[in-house]
């Protein structure tokens, strides 16, 4: 995501769903060392914002997929933790999950099961980018330390079936 006209500088983590084998320990230390760099930038003329994409995966069981689950429950830590940490230097640290997106992965029989649970249950690219946008801004300058569940009621569960 790049710079918002006139107001702060973004910085935007995601990692999508991948087999356990790419998910783990490499991705939540990658993860720390951009959102450290980004906090170290010394040039900042604008406060900034750490948004971090991460998923509910970590409220239910996801059997198969430890790596992935734990990983995102890590980035759900760290949110919390480095809005603490950097609080004072005027960078806000949030995370969005936005639960299950349409972005081409639901396949028909998933999307069934989530509607028939949920008719509202599967959220748009465009909408959850409206909440980042609304992150990244000037008016979240208050909001920090959040990890926003965006994701409809219920849908989380689905995944556990």
């Amino acid at each position: 995501m790049g710079k918002i006209p006139g107001g702060p500088d973004p910085f935007v983590g995601y990692s999508g769903y991948a087999p356990s084998r790419t998910h783990g320990p490499d991705r939540t230390r990658d993860r720390f060392l951009l959102c450290a760099e980004f906090a170290r930038q010394e040039n900042r003329i604008a406060p900034g914002r750490i948004i971090n994409i991460t998923s509910g995966q970590n409220h239910n069981p996801m059997p198969g997929q430890i790596a992935y689950v734990v990983t995102k429950a890590a980035l759900d830590a760290l949110t919390l933790t480095l809005a603490s940490e950097l609080a004072e230097s005027g960078i806000t640290v949030n995370a969005v999950d936005p639960g299950p997106t349409d972005t081409g992965w639901i396949s028909d029989e998933l999307r069934t099961r989530i509607l028939r649970e949920s008719p509202e249950g599967i959220s748009s690219p465009e909408a959850i980018g409206r909440l980042v946008r609304l992150l990244a801004g000037d008016d979240a300058a208050s909001i920090t330390g959040r990890v926003i569940r965006a994701q409809a009621s219920g849908t989380a569960a689905l995944f556990d079936k």
